[in-house]
């Protein structure tokens, strides 16, 4: 670890946070989970951009590790599907689940593809 790794990941992750916070406090849902679905396809496909483009380690580590890491939040995923098993829900968790992780996956992997190639 060099010097000012635990920092570039700090300020990252503290920016990722709030927008994340801002995002969450800003919008309103009914019973499917859009804000955090939509938070979380946004971190991975950010994410596949940082790693398309194959940057450095320290801008991986503030934009990549920090600031994806911070804005996307599996823990709130987790809440939520709990919740709507909680309440009776069947069908919303396990639709949010599989979109949540198949989109998640296709748009890391194909905003990093699209990276790679536009280099």
């Amino acid at each position: 670890m060099r010097k000012y790794d635990f920092l570039r990941v700090g300020i990252g992750g503290a920016v990722g946070a709030g927008i994340r916070w801002l995002v969450l406090e800003n919008t309103t849902t009914q019973i499917f989970p859009w804000p955090t679905l939509l938070i979380n396809l946004l971190g991975c496909a950010a994410l596949g951009v940082l790693i398309g483009k194959k940057l450095d380690k320290k801008t991986l580590l503030m934009l990549g590790t920090g600031l994806c890491g911070g804005l996307t939040t599996f823990s709130t995923l987790s809440f939520e599907v709990a919740v709507l098993f909680r309440d009776n829900e069947i069908l919303i968790p396990l639709c949010y689940l599989v979109a949540s992780i198949f989109f998640g996956i296709s748009l890391f992997k194909a905003t990093s593809k699209l990276c790679e190639r536009n280099q």
